[in-house]
């Protein structure tokens, strides 16, 4: 549950929340299935966007393995989003979006030891670069008529690309002879070639660092 705490800001409050994920259960051979599904009630502050709501998202995806640290991974998903209340209350009935997304990952792996230092036996830098394109047809609910409550209420019909590096590095400790993700570094880039309400870019940068496991 969450409330609003400062009348100035435009949050969102949950009362409560309940949410249920299946991560990458597989269900044949390079297939897998994920489930997430968030629900509850929402009041946005300042605003007259206020609904139940469940959303319920599938994702099927399959791991194609084109050789050694070579892989693509083509993806569909769909989601399911029920409003008690929608911005178009006229009669003030419950409805139903439809929305799903199609694209392909691209993704390499390279990866090189290095001696070690600073109590560490040996180092392994990971570098991992992935391209993704993915392809959103418009949702069966109009953008304008959607409660805007958060994040997952954004679903615009949009041709994306996106492209991220993550460096990951992991030490041997000497003494304890027990290995570990040391630290990573991540760069992200989206870019939208198309988009319902508007073209975005994003960046994005991550470190982690993890001395003692």
């Amino acid at each position: 549950a969450a409330v609003s705490t400062h009348d100035f800001t435009r949050e969102t409050e949950k009362l409560p929340e309940v949410s249920y994920h299946l991560l990458e259960r597989q269900l044949a051979k390079r297939l897998y299935l994920t489930l997430d599904s968030v629900s509850g009630y929402y009041d946005r502050t300042r605003s007259d966007d206020d609904a139940g709501r469940s959303v319920n998202i599938a994702r099927l995806s399959y791991d194609w393995n084109l050789g050694q640290g070579v892989g693509i991974t083509p993806f569909v998903e769909g989601e399911g989003t029920w409003y008690s209340e929608t911005r178009a209350r006229d009669d003030g009935s419950d409805e139903f979006r439809f929305s799903g997304v199609a694209g392909i990952t691209a993704q390499a792996r390279f990866h090189r030891a290095y001696a070690g230092r600073w109590g560490f036996s040996s180092f392994k830098h990971i570098l991992v670069p992935s391209f993704t394109y993915s392809y959103r047809p418009d949702a069966s609910l109009e953008s304008d008529d959607t409660p805007r409550l958060d994040a997952l209420d954004d679903v615009p019909g949009r041709s994306r690309i996106e492209g991220k590096i993550d460096n990951i590095f992991l030490g041997r400790d000497e003494v304890l002879d027990e290995e570990w993700q040391v630290a990573r570094l991540s760069f992200y880039h989206g870019n939208d070639f198309e988009n319902e309400t508007r073209e975005t870019q994003d960046y994005e940068v991550e470190f982690d660092i993890r001395p003692r496991p």
